[in-house]
């Protein structure tokens, strides 16, 4: 007998799967023990450590130099962890599968040119399939 008589309906049983899902991932042990299986997010973990070798990058390169992002994903993270929503982006398949290459022009921020000034390129090899990698490069 569920409390108060009441079941709970799909909605409340999705937010409990949601809310235990960040619970796991949000768990130091719970994220190291299921970071080999194909269930891992792991889309959303490492920008921490990304955006400090960026930093260290950039402090060693001239001044002036520009962050450009190999595809979407990596511009959004970089610009929020770097507090830079101005991060170029290179064109990209994942752009296009995701339908941002649109949003991306509009807002400026597709780099179709290579740049002239010194830039730093901040590649996700992940985002293409291991066969097309090296046409990408």
């Amino acid at each position: 007998m569920w409390p108060g008589g009441v079941r709970p309906g799909p909605m409340a049983m999705g937010l409990f799967a949601a809310l235990a899902l960040c619970l796991t991932v949000g768990s130091p042990g719970l994220r190291e023990a299921s970071a080999g299986s194909k269930y891992y997010p792991r889309n959303f973990s490492g920008w921490g450590p990304l955006a400090a070798a960026v930093r260290e990058e950039l402090a060693a390169m001239p001044p002036g130099t520009r962050l450009l992002a190999d595809n979407f994903k990596v511009g959004a993270e970089l610009g929020f962890a770097l507090d830079d929503p101005r991060i170029a982006v290179l064109d990209h398949p994942l752009n296009h599968a995701h339908g941002r290459a649109p949003q991306l022009r509009l807002w400026g921020l597709q780099a179709d040119a290579a740049p002239q000034a010194p830039a730093l390129l901040v590649l996700a090899p992940g985002d293409v399939p291991f066969k097309a990698l090296l046409k990408r490069y």
